[in-house]
């Protein structure tokens, strides 16, 4: 009889430490921690990932617009109608032609217009002949022109002239 109540000792586990009840109560309790702390930090880093990524886009929209502006900004100040030097020619062969057209456009803010002949008298219409140094001037140009005057054709290059513009007045 000895010999069994050995073996149901040595069966028994021993009671060391917290009961087997407290451990599982704790458990649940536990685990909702751990998934509420993890969440919690889930959800800080997604919103300051929200908030960097849109100060960020926000900055770099603002600086567009900032450049934007300063281009715009230069390309207004540099046309300016008087630093160009312009020749109108004649090419109808109609005396005062050429000094209507100077006439008209110095009252738009050209200054020192020059007129003469052109070579031949057999154009029509108003052509545009641009150095292509001055090629930001083109849309200028040609909206004042197309305002008073029938305007042919795109503009065109000028090379080698002592005129930033040419313009021939044809029929």
């Amino acid at each position: 009889m000895q010999a069994k109540k050995n073996v149901e000792q040595i069966a028994r586990p021993a009671k060391v430490g917290f009961s087997q009840k407290k451990i599982e109560k704790n458990i649940p309790a536990t685990r909702n921690m751990y998934l509420t702390i993890s969440f919690l930090l889930f959800l800080g880093f997604a919103v300051s990932g929200a908030y960097f990524y849109y100060q960020t886009k926000t900055v770099a929209v603002e600086e567009e617009v900032q450049i934007q502006e300063i281009v715009t900004e230069t390309k207004e100040v540099e046309l300016k109608r008087e630093d160009l030097k312009i020749q109108v020619l004649n090419g109808t062969g109609t005396a005062g032609i050429a000094g209507k057209m100077k006439d008209y456009l110095e009252d738009l803010g050209y200054i020192g217009v020059e007129t003469g002949n052109a070579e031949t008298f057999d154009y029509a219409g108003v052509n545009i002949l641009l150095l292509d140094q001055k090629n930001d001037y083109k849309n200028m140009i040609l909206e004042d022109l197309e305002k008073g005057y029938e305007v042919v054709g795109e503009v065109e290059a000028l090379t080698e002239s002592d005129f930033d513009v040419v313009v021939i007045v044809g029929n």
